[in-house]
Parts: structure tokens; sequence; C-alpha cells
């Protein structure tokens, strides 16, 4: 009789156990899909991310500029790339620049940050922000 009143404690602590268990989302949200990126001047394109491990979503765009993987942190998915034509030059040539890219995982408004960047034969380093939107469609 002992035997089965341990057996059953034991069962029922492992059920407790199980329902205690973290949710799978506990190592942050999931970054998946199509979206349609708006940026505060109005330009648009179409990303696709998915995920690439934990904290982890690789983001593609169709410009053809962004190809990297994000990292999650702090709640927001961050990322750098190389622009080719980030900046417009007086001589009316572009020069490429750095673009840092925070986004709010759970409101997915973010801030591309552009430099700080030497540019154009300047000897002065350069930055600028930006904010955008992303909407899910697909």
């Amino acid at each position: 009789m002992k035997l089965s009143t341990v057996t059953a404690v034991s069962a029922i602590c492992f059920g407790c156990t199980l329902g205690l268990s973290a949710p799978a989302w506990s190592d942050g949200p999931v970054f998946n899909g199509t979206f349609r990126f708006v940026s505060d001047d109005g330009s648009t394109s179409t990303w696709v991310v998915t995920p690439c491990g934990t904290g982890c979503a690789h983001v593609v765009s169709d410009t053809g500029y962004v190809n990297v993987d994000a990292q999650l942190v702090d709640g927001q998915w961050r990322f750098t790339y190389t622009h080719p034509a980030a900046w417009d030059c007086e001589d009316g040539t572009d020069a490429p620049g750095t673009r840092h890219v925070t986004l709010d995982a759970a409101t997915l408004r973010g801030t591309v940050a552009q430099g700080p960047d030497m540019v154009c034969g300047e000897t002065d380093v350069v930055e600028e922000a930006y904010g955008f939107a992303l909407n899910q469609i697909g």
C-alpha cells in the first residue's frame, strides 16, 4: 500500500512539474514571415524573415542590400549591414555606408541609424537616423 501511495504522489508531482515548465516563447518571440518595410519617408521594400536558431532571424530584402542574421537583444532585433549607396554626395555620386538596424520585437517599429561613416571626401563623420515599421503580409 505504501508503494502505491508513493507512486501516486510521484505521478502527481511529475504532472505538476510538467505543468510548470517554461513556455516555448520564453526564449523570445519568433520573427518569421514576409513583411512590408515602410520607412518614415514612405520608401518601401519587402523583407523575408526565417528563424535561424534561438534569438536569431535571417533577414533578406527584395532590394538585395539586406541579407543578414538579426540577433534578439533585450527585446529588440538588431543587425548591421553595408548599403552600397547610403550617402548622396555633393558631386552627384553615391557612397557606401554602415546601417545599424534596431527593431522592437513587440511593436515591429524600428530605427535605422546610418553611420558613423567618413564619406564623399569629407573629413567629418556623418551620421543620420530614420524610423520604420514592418507590416506582416505573409
